[in-house]
Formats: C-alpha cells, structure tokens, sequence
C-alpha cells in the first residue's frame, strides 16, 4: 500500500536557531566558515552531532559537518524527546522544510527499513514537535545541497531489538551502494544533562569512549546502567551496531564543550560532543 506523502514544517524556527532564512544562512555559513579542517573523511560510516539551541552547541556540530564530505542519502537517528509515536519511527516520503527550503526524504531507502522485520513503522506523529534531528538540517543544506534524508526516532531500550535494527541498516546501505548511491549515519545526540561542569565531563567521557571503542553493549550497559543523561544512547547504539557491520575501524572525536563554557553557569550543564566513525 501506498504511503501517502505529507511534509513536515520546521517546529522549532526562530527558538533553536534563526527564523528568517537571510539569518539562518548567514549564521550557518558563519560557524562553518570559522572552522579550518586538517583532514576531511568522504562518506563516513556514522557522525554523532549535537542538537541544541544553536548558542550552546551549534560550534560543537559545524567543527564535525566540515570535516566531512557527505553522501546522496542521510539516515538521521535521533532521540525522541516526546513520548509520541513508534519506537522506530521512520519519516516515509516528502520533504522536511526549514527557513532554507526543503530537503527531501529518500522514500525509496525508507521503505527498505519500513518493510523489514525489525520493528520500523511508518510515522510522522513521534517526529512532528522533536527538536532533535531538525536543528541539524541548515548544516546539511548549506554543506550539501541535494542531500536525501531519511529521518528515523529512536525509542526501544532494547538492547537486542536496537542489534537487529542495525543490521537492517547495514543491509539498506549496502542495497544503496549497489545502486551505486553513497549513504551515512548522522546520529543527533546531546549528553549529559543539568550536572556540574565536573561531573558532566566525567560521565560523559565514560559513554564517549564506549562510542570511540566502537563498542554499542557497553555504551548501552554503561549509559542506562549508570543512569547517564545522554538522550541520544538509543540511536547511538543502534547507529553504532550498523557501522561495526559495515567494516567501522577508525573513529575520530571531534569537539566537546557545555552550555556553561556560554552561559558561564557551571553547576547546572548540559554536555555537547560530536565524533566521526569511518
């Protein structure tokens, strides 16, 4: 059957980042512009990017965006911050608009998921009001115009499920590449939350380094198990057994920092990271 095809409007324009599209560009191309990259990976397996208001940790993400150099085809992994929707919901068809413009879903790398045996659905409902995954949309419409999406809300704590889910994903991207289209990981993920400046970056490092050693169990044993806020440890973990699968060997942590490096408030942060895996 037939999906039909609907379009998502920009939910938090002009509160996590400009509302006008002049503003927005400018301010995009501005934090890009400010980084001088050493090396740029091509078509990495999995980047991990942060997705709060653009004051706090937009730096964090365009230090990871331009030492990069994308594919055709994004699937986007976030946290679901709503409580709505499936716990695999995929984003099926149309476009996802900013003050920019539109970036469109890749439909057909949609329906490879959806149609699977791991859990997938079709939804809009857990990704109409997130935040999470369109604050990084203007970093990818200013670096790689024509770039396809395909946005997908993460929300199984299971540990195994998130296992078989990432094997469907490697499968997608090699069906992909035998299309001969390219396709990454991006993973939308801020870490701790609302701890001292010195604790925020001890716990964080514990789960950076799970990620680092290319290690999804321990990530997710050791961020629930210890009750670290990191509100991307779902898509993380899942985005991480996708890559392992597709030959991931090298990983490379980009920028760190916490929204009290900005506000100068040090006892009640938020943590801010951005890595790449190839």
């Amino acid at each position: 059957m037939q999906i039909p095809s609907f379009d998502r409007a920009p939910a938090v324009a002009g509160s996590f980042y400009p509302g006008s599209a002049p503003g927005l560009a400018k301010t995009v191309k501005d934090m890009l512009d400010a980084v001088q990259p050493d090396a740029i990976v091509e078509n990495p397996l999995m980047i991990m990017a942060p997705h709060a208001g653009y004051i706090y940790s937009g730096r964090i993400a365009a230090e990871c965006l331009c030492r990069v150099g994308l594919p055709q085809t994004l699937f986007l992994l976030g946290p679901n911050h709503t409580g709505k929707g499936q716990r695999l919901a995929v984003w099926p068809n149309g476009n996802w608009n900013t003050p920019l413009g539109s970036v469109p879903v890749d439909a057909e790398a949609a329906e490879m998921l959806i149609r699977s045996d791991a859990g997938y659905k079709a939804d809009r409902e857990a990704h109409e009001r997130d935040h999470c995954l369109e604050v990084l949309l203007p970093f990818l419409q200013v670096k790689a115009p024509g770039i396809r999406i395909v946005p997908v809300s993460v929300a199984w704590p299971d540990l195994g499920a998130l296992r078989r889910a990432g094997e469907v994903l490697a499968q997608a991207m090699d069906t992909l590449s035998g299309l001969g289209r390219g396709s990454s990981i991006l993973v939308s993920s801020d870490m701790s939350h609302f701890l001292k400046q010195e604790d925020a970056k001890k716990v964080d490092s514990l789960a950076l380094q799970h990620v680092l050693e290319l290690d999804p169990e321990a990530l997710f044993n050791t961020v629930l198990g210890r009750r670290i806020s990191m509100c991307g440890v779902l898509p993380a973990t899942l985005a991480l057994f996708a890559a392992k699968l597709k030959g991931a060997r090298h990983t490379r942590p980009v920028a760190y920092a916490t929204s009290g490096d900005v506000s100068g408030d040090m006892g009640r942060v938020v943590g801010y990271s951005s890595l790449i895996v190839w």
